[in-house]
């Protein structure tokens, strides 16, 4: 399990860094969209987040990303990863959290911080 987690996320970081390199200017990872693992534990089936491992890249080079999530399940490891930043942006456009794993992804969950933040 471990081997397959660590390539697709390696995968998705290096599709990051292909666009900042400018040797891609679109990139796409089918084994990637671990969106549900968080920084201290799997969840969802997910065991590392690649999602965030790319936004990070994307971020520490100075980019502002927005990361659009179209899933019937709640980006929550995402979202949990940038809450309190203003460089990365979550939009997560899901079944409600109250009828569906994980529970969590409501209207009112807009940021905390420099993450709510808009300017």
């Amino acid at each position: 399990m471990y081997p397959y987690a660590t390539w697709a996320a390696g995968a998705s970081v290096t599709a990051a860094q292909m666009i900042l390199d400018g040797r891609a200017s679109i990139a796409f990872n089918p084994s990637g969209g671990y969106h549900h693992a968080f920084a201290d534990r799997a969840a969802g089936f997910c065991y590392v987040n690649d999602i965030v491992l790319a936004c990070m890249t994307l971020a520490k080079a100075g980019k502002k990303v927005v990361f659009v999530d179209i899933d019937v399940h709640h980006c929550d490891g995402v979202q949990a990863a940038f809450y309190n930043r203003k460089d990365v942006m979550t939009i997560s456009l899901h079944q409600d959290g109250r009828t569906l794993f994980p529970g969590t992804g409501f209207v009112e969950d807009i940021g905390e911080g420099e993450g709510r933040d808009m300017r």
